[in-house]
């Protein structure tokens, strides 16, 4: 019988899945319990496809919950993803659906709009813990940490939309596999060093 791969986050790549025990990863634990019960279970996302399925959900326009549809089509494919999209989307959708007139009435509230001045530092500080907690798997060797930093340049100086950084980063890491842009790319990081150190 196929193991089951149940949508769980393994936090390391499949090497570590290998090697993992209860005694060197609190995640192994899990699927020590679910084998108790006669499943055999394998995480259906790494860490590395984790990143991979998060700048993905950001070409969408919207949050980062597309990632839901990520994974439903690791699992199942296309009608995975279907499945999963609407299971993540529909239930808000329609609660807000139903409470509309409601907010509709209430938009003028002062206690309101103070919660909804609240709410958005909040979620800016969610995405900065997010960010810092992803960027070594988005970003494990120097030259993408230099293309991760030109983007967050590139955002902050310039009213510049994801779409078109997307497609640099992807021109520019395929043109990284040329020997010549990998030596540019060194000359350049030493280049940098010694500016700094003097």
């Amino acid at each position: 019988m196929a193991p089951f791969r149940i949508a769980i986050l393994w936090r390391g790549d499949r090497e570590a899945r290998r090697t993992a025990s209860a005694q060197n990863n609190r995640y192994h634990r899990i699927f020590e319990e679910l084998s108790g019960l006669g499943i055999h279970a394998e995480p259906a996302v790494y860490d590395e496809e984790f990143a991979d399925g998060l700048a993905l959900g950001q070409l969408a326009p919207g949050p980062p919950l597309m990632l839901a549809a990520f994974i439903g089509f690791k699992l199942f494919g296309i009608a995975g993803a279907a499945v999963a999209g609407a299971a993540i989307f529909l239930p808000s959708f329609l609660m807000i659906l139903s409470i509309l007139s409601l907010l509709q009435r209430m938009k003028d509230l002062q206690w309101l709009r103070a919660f909804m001045r609240g709410v958005a530092p909040a979620v800016i500080g969610a995405l900065a813990v997010s960010l810092v907690q992803i960027a070594p798997h988005a970003a494990p060797d120097v030259f993408t940490w230099i293309l991760m930093a030109l983007t967050v340049g590139v955002i902050l100086l310039r009213n510049v939309g994801p779409l078109p950084l997307v497609a640099s980063g992807a021109v520019i890491g395929l043109l990284a596999k040329n020997e010549f842009v990998e030596r540019l790319a060194e000359w350049a990081w030493s280049y940098a060093q010694k500016l700094v150190t003097g």
